[in-house]
Parts: structure tokens; sequence; C-alpha cells
């Protein structure tokens, strides 16, 4: 028996994975389309991600050349930084030597306003004389005869006034042989004859011609009048008791001291 049951043990077949499983054939035709599904899945995906994979790369690619040219951008940007900062001191610098030079001009512009001050304040001087000087002096001369003359006196100016009359021998006088000038003078004086009218204190004027004392001129004052502006006056100058006829007259006009 034992015998029996040992080759029916080995003689019977294998069950087989369906048998072993408890699939049935619906079962592995589901099987079998789920792993059809899932292939045909599977390669899409792989596909698309090939795609994304090239497309990805491509853009890698562009975005490391867009990073080269983006650092060359910037290193040249680094560059034009560096050269502007150059400017910039160099720019102080110069603006420093222009704010030194500025600071000398204003001080040169300072003292010249002080001395164009001091200039402005002559030229107010100047054309104050100017202006007095403008005024012209007095005027005079003489016409008539000899003894009895007159004076045409004219000023820009009003005030009170005078005149010197001088009364000059071409050839000087020698009265006697005066050795000294207070002998010519004393010579001189007692020709004068003071009895007439209108004798005047003539003061006489001694030369030496090398050889003797003479008398070249005499004059006098004829006292003070009174002149308008720009308005002539006309003094009558009356004299006598000379020896001598004069070769000649002038007259000196000059304003008094007020």
């Amino acid at each position: 028996m034992s015998e029996e049951r040992e080759q029916q043990t080995a003689y019977q077949p294998r069950p087989s994975l369906k048998d072993r499983l408890g699939l049935t054939k619906e079962n592995l035709i589901h099987i079998a389309m789920a792993v059809i599904i899932a292939v045909i899945i599977s390669a899409v995906v792989a596909s698309q991600t090939g795609v994304s994979g090239g497309t990805y790369a491509a853009d890698m690619v562009r975005m490391e050349q867009g990073i080269t040219t983006m650092g060359s951008n910037i290193a040249d940007n680094a560059q034009d930084i560096s050269d502007l900062r150059g400017d910039i001191r160099t720019t102080t610098e110069q603006y420093s030597g222009v704010a030194n030079t500025v600071a000398l001009h204003t001080g040169s512009i300072d003292s010249l306003g002080g001395r164009i001050d001091t200039v402005e304040g002559n030229i107010t001087a100047i054309e104050d004389e100017l202006a007095t000087a403008s005024d012209s002096p007095p005027e005079g001369y003489l016409t008539g005869m000899v003894g009895n003359y007159t004076l045409h006196a004219r000023c820009s100016e009003a005030g009170n006034f005078t005149a010197n009359v001088h009364l000059v021998f071409a050839t000087p006088i020698t009265v006697g042989n005066a050795t000294t000038y207070s002998e010519a003078v004393a010579n001189f004086t007692a020709t004068v004859n003071y009895t007439v009218a209108n004798v005047k204190p003539y003061v006489p004027v001694a030369i030496y011609n090398g050889t003797a004392w003479g008398i070249s001129q005499v004059w006098w004052n004829i006292g003070t009048f009174a002149l308008a502006a720009d308005t002539e006056a006309t003094i009558s100058i009356l004299f006598g008791g000379l020896a001598n006829t004069s070769s000649f007259a002038y007259v000196e006009v000059w304003p008094i001291l007020k």
C-alpha cells in the first residue's frame, strides 16, 4: 500500500502557476492588458522625458552662453566703474586746484576792490580840484597913456581882488655912480617928486650890470577892489612924480585871501 502511494505521489504532475495562484482566464487577460498599458505609458513617458531633456540641455547651453555674456558685460561694467572712479578722483583733484585758484583770485579781487576805492577817492578829489581850477584866474590888462592908465579886470568867480602895476625901463636908470643896491635905490628915490598929485609909493627894483647899479623898474599896489563873476570892471590908475618915462607897463591881478 505504501509503495503504491509512493508511486502515485512520484508520478503525479505539479500544478501550474495559474492553478497555484488561482487565476482564471479572465484574470490573466486583465493582467496582460494592464502590462501592455503600462508598457505603452512607459514608452510615452520615456519619449516625453527624452524630448524635455534635449530641450533642457539646449536651454542650459543658452543659459551658459547668457551667463558668459553677462559675465563679460559685468567685467566691462567693472572696468567702466573703475575708470569712472579714476575720473572722479582726477576731477576732485582738479576741483581742489580750481578752488585754490578761485580763492587766490578772490583775494586779489578783494585787494583790487580796495585799490579801486582808493583810486575812486583820488579821482573824486581830482574832479573837485578840476572843478575849482575850472574857475579861471583873475585877468587884467592896462589901456591908456603913461600917468593915466585904466585897469580892465575880470574873473569867473566874484570876490575881492588887488593889483600891482609895473613900469619897466628897458634901459636901467642910473643916477650917479651907485656902487651898492641901497645907494641905487636912494639915488632913484631922490628923483621922485612927492609934491605932485597922484604920486605913488613906488618900489624900485635895482639890478647890477657888472660895473654899477641901476633901476630896471618900479611897481606899486593899487589897493583892493571887488569883481562880480564873469563881469569886467574898469579901474582908473593915475600916477605921477617920476622923472623918467617907462618903456612899457603891465599889471598883476590877485584874489584877496578870505
